[in-house]
């Protein structure tokens, strides 16, 4: 690229606090701060972490997200009722990179020199998001998919018959930890020693992490515990808030609000209890093993790959399983010691999930060998 600025346009389908718009927003720091580049981003819906991305570079927002779904349902494909950014003409690369699936239609539209797909989603979602007809006419376009770990690589490569020449693989990451603990924004409370985070919605399985505890409580103590993250107004909030009732369980377990940092909310000591049911490589669990934390989890997605890495394959339940789950998390809650090795092993495992590491990953995927 010489001396001239790459020319770089972002597409994210929203500015919410979920893990790829998080690992989208934490890459383009790393991004600006190392490579200044000629950096445009287009969001396709709002959120709070809208601010965060305009203070990086010139942002546009589809919004309100209803406007935008009209605008597609009206003009087809790629039509998202917003303004695009214009590029430079000349600037080397022409890059836009498309963070997520769900993104890609938006982004395919720019016509880019070269295009690229940070794929954040696995069978369920990516299903959703592009019908067949949509990945026949999409995926060639790709010139780089950047899969964020070992099973959306797979879902490429063998489901989805992407050439593995096509497809690099960097597992995700998490920039530096947030504002540390204030008991203050609890309450005043020690944290939980349980904590389950996630959107509220069926896939990310807080309903099962309620099953994990009312089932814990038949047979042990159940510690305090906590939910973190969504919107616990929501109808699925609701449901998961009428389970705990029923459960009789509510005096130790709290359904809280999605929140700008989970730092006070972290176990100290305690466990991370990972339910989704279907979940690339979460960030929390990054963030918990970068803290020392035990994670306990069942055997759909990333989460798994990363216990079994740090050679605590004992603490995967097979996919479902609330009562394997309940034994493996009795096995920490008792014998702290355990607890603590598991932690300390999931650490070192972790200490490479960083920016400064992985961000050059998907930097050097999305240039290729670009001059």
């Amino acid at each position: 690229m010489g001396d001239r600025k790459p020319a770089v346009v972002f597409v994210g389908h929203d500015a919410s606090r979920t893990g790829a718009p998080v690992l989208g927003l934490t890459f383009l720091r790393w991004l600006v701060a190392t490579h200044r580049p000629d950096l445009r981003i287009v969001l396709l819906g709002p959120g709070p972490l809208e601010a965060q991305h305009r203070a990086l570079a010139p942002t546009s927002v589809a919004s309100p997200p209803g406007a935008l779904r009209l605008a597609v349902a009206k003009a087809g494909v790629g039509r998202w009722g917003i303004a695009l950014p214009a590029v430079p003409a000349g600037a080397a690369p022409h890059l836009v990179i498309a963070n997520t699936l769900a993104a890609l239609p938006a982004a395919a539209r720019l016509q880019a020199r070269r295009l690229v797909c940070w794929v954040h989603e696995l069978d369920g979602v990516a299903d959703r998001v592009l019908e067949p007809s949509q990945r026949r006419e999409l995926l060639p376009e790709v010139a780089r998919f950047v899969a964020a770990g070992d099973r959306v690589a797979a879902m490429l490569t063998d489901r989805w018959h992407v050439a593995p020449d096509r497809v690099t693989t960097v597992d995700p990451f998490v920039g530096p930890p947030g504002a540390g603990r204030d008991l203050r924004a609890i309450g005043g409370r020690p944290p939980p020693t349980i904590l389950g985070s996630g959107s509220l919605v069926a896939r990310k399985g807080a309903d099962a992490f309620v099953s994990t505890l009312a089932a814990l409580a038949t047979s042990h103590d159940l510690p305090p515990s906590a939910w973190v993250g969504g919107d616990p107004s929501s109808l699925f909030g609701q449901e998961v808030r009428a389970d705990i009732a029923a459960s009789g369980i509510g005096d130790r377990v709290d359904v809280v609000a999605e929140v700008p940092d989970l730092g006070p909310w972290w176990p100290d000591p305690g466990v991370l209890v990972h339910t989704a049911r279907e979940d690339p490589f979460p960030l929390v669990a990054i963030e918990a093993a970068r803290r020392g934390l035990p994670v306990i989890t069942w055997d759909t997605g990333g989460a798994a790959d990363l216990v079994r890495r740090s050679g605590m394959e004992h603490l995967v339940a097979p996919a479902g399983d609330v009562l394997g789950l309940v034994d493996r998390l009795i096995s920490l809650l008792d014998r702290p010691t355990l607890a603590a090795e598991a932690g300390a092993a999931l650490r070192a495992e972790a200490g490479g999930l960083t920016a400064e590491r992985q961000a050059p990953l998907v930097w050097s995927a999305c240039i290729g060998d670009a001059t």
